[in-house]
């Protein structure tokens, strides 16, 4: 091999090794710049409102708010301690046994809700992980709770249909579990409420006026076939309730006034629940 084929060989390969360079570096500036395009694309996602924690929640939404995915969730975990007489055997224990203390996670529950097709249209689905209390204690089993879908009118009525509460008392019907002020809720809303029930429910409300009328399969008919024996052949519910004082409904979601309201809020309900199973 003389010189001249020697110093083109060499040229050869040293252009080859740049082409080849070249091209590597081609592919990752392609690559760079689909990163840092991706990268813009989801800082403007979540610039523009559709992802995040809106302070109640957190979400994942459309750009046009017509479909929005709302997470959240809550747990109760307290400390019991139980003073008894010395023959009292109300926990199950020797006769002899005054005193009684522990820990309780009464409930942990996860929340989905938001709104398809339009923000008019809302959802929620509850789960439970049971209630961590009682002699049927099922702590740990995943329930459903809440399954219902609700489309909202624009002249203040709405129409539920699915699993919910029956809305027979107040407090159970609108006061969510984790806006309660005492360990557990009332005397009266343990005796009176129907608890969860499945069936459709027409409502309305405006500024001074709210009502609701259902017809569902009876009190405590949650996650029940249609022909189970614990179920109605037929139940109706009703429901009525006046702003008396005040100027936002809101105010009796919970049971306390925001700091430094001296705002007087006042309203006067009432329910009727009526249900059959035949013979």
């Amino acid at each position: 091999m003389n010189r001249t084929t020697k110093i083109a060989l060499l040229a050869g390969a040293a252009f080859g090794m740049t082409a080849s360079a070249q091209t590597n570096l081609d592919t990752d500036r392609a690559y760079a710049a689909e990163l840092l395009a991706d990268a813009g694309a989801r800082a403007s996602l979540l610039q523009s409102g559709n992802a995040g924690h809106d302070g109640n929640h957190f979400f994942l939404a459309s750009g046009d708010g017509n479909y929005r995915l709302n997470v959240s969730g809550g747990i109760q975990f307290r400390y019991n301690a139980y003073f008894l007489d010395d023959n009292d055997n109300t926990t199950g224990g020797a006769d002899d046994e005054d005193f009684a203390s522990g820990f309780d996670m009464t409930r942990a529950f996860i929340d989905f809700s938001g709104n398809v097709i339009n923000p008019e249209t809302i959802f929620k689905i509850r789960g439970e992980f049971g209630e961590n209390y009682g002699e049927d204690s099922d702590f740990g089993d995943f329930e459903l709770q809440d399954a219902w879908a609700q489309h909202n009118f624009e002249n203040g009525m709405s129409l539920r249909f699915g699993q919910f509460k029956a809305p027979v008392v107040y407090e159970e019907f609108y006061v969510d579990d984790i806006h309660q002020l005492a360990v557990d809720r009332s005397v009266t809303n343990e005796f009176f409420s129907a608890d969860y029930t499945q069936g459709v429910a027409l409502s309305y409300r405006d500024d001074n006026f709210g009502g609701t009328i259902s017809m569902n399969d009876g009190a405590n008919t949650d996650n029940t076939p249609y022909f189970s024996a614990s179920e109605a052949d037929i139940a109706l519910t009703a429901r009525i309730d006046f702003l008396l004082a005040g100027g936002d409904w809101a105010a009796f979601n919970d049971f306390t006034s925001f700091r430094g309201n001296d705002t007087l809020d006042a309203r006067l309900g009432g329910a009727i629940h009526w249900q059959t199973a035949g013979d």
